[in-house]
């Protein structure tokens, strides 16, 4: 007998996932169930983590790059810098403030953007251009690489480094 009531029960449960999953998608037509007096609201999905997208920015900001803004961004007439970072690095955590320092003071020569090769989808690009290590800089003029930087640098060693691409 509880054997029965069991498997009835896990039947009905069946029967409502496969209709909850014939109405998913249908966000303004709520799911009745004749009979039993059940109204299901519909489910509105939403992506777990809700990315901002920021405007390009041109001087003295270090710019957040995806795989949608990456070639646009380094197609450009002046240097762009950019470092390929991961978000499990150390040295990237460490670069990130003296990179940031270096865009605020070079801001005008050169332009500086950010790209995470952890990301979902990023990892294509960070494989096009060969990045084994993070942090990786590399410096890009009308999108080809005139140079590249590995490793933590300090903010004089970064600068200088940076220099002989203006």
């Amino acid at each position: 007998m509880r054997n029965r009531l069991a498997v009835i029960i896990l039947s009905l449960i069946v029967v409502l996932c496969l209709v909850l999953l014939l109405y998913k998608g249908r966000e303004e037509t709520a799911i009745n169930v004749p009979g039993e007096g059940i109204n299901i609201p519909p489910v509105k999905e939403e992506p777990l983590v809700k990315e901002e997208k920021k405007p390009l920015v041109e001087a003295g900001d270090v710019v957040d790059l995806d795989k949608e803004s990456f070639a646009q961004f380094i197609n450009s007439d002046i240097p762009v810098v950019v470092d390929f970072w991961a978000s499990n690095c150390s040295a990237c955590r460490m670069l990130l403030p003296v990179f940031q320092e270096v865009a605020g003071e070079m801001g005008g020569k050169m332009k500086f953007a950010k790209f995470l090769v952890d990301a979902e989808g990023n990892w294509a690009i960070a494989e096009k251009f060969s990045i084994k290590f993070t942090p990786t800089l590399i410096v890009f003029k009308r999108g080809k690489e005139l140079g590249r930087l590995i490793g933590y640098k300090s903010k004089d060693e970064l600068k200088s480094a940076l220099e002989q691409f203006l």
